[in-house]
């Protein structure tokens, strides 16, 4: 029975971020980086695991830290640039943030 952290991964999830970034369906922004839904739906279908649909996506339902900074609203957070307070934090190639 094992049960990994996804804090034990952080290499890993760095690394993924890396390689979407170097596919171009993903961008950066003050230390963050976004997964650019829109781009990918022009070659993949999104939403073809999760059974969602793009046109029905809710946008702006949430107000979370960072929203002015994305291309489109449906775009989401990969790596967020943290704050000095926040507990976990972890350096990568964007500055010091978190999956």
């Amino acid at each position: 029975s094992i049960e990994p952290r996804a804090t034990g991964h952080i290499p890993e999830q760095i690394a993924l971020v890396e390689a979407i970034l170097k596919e171009g369906l993903a961008y950066e922004v003050n230390g963050s980086v976004y997964f650019d839904v829109l781009k990918y739906n022009n070659s993949y279908k999104y939403g073809k695991l999760s059974g969602r649909v793009l046109d029905e996506l809710i946008s702006g339902s949430r107000d979370l830290d960072g929203q002015g900074e994305k291309r489109n609203s449906v775009d989401f957070a990969l790596w967020k640039n943290a704050s000095p307070e926040h507990l976990m934090k972890w350096d990568s190639p964007w500055g010091v943030g978190f999956p």
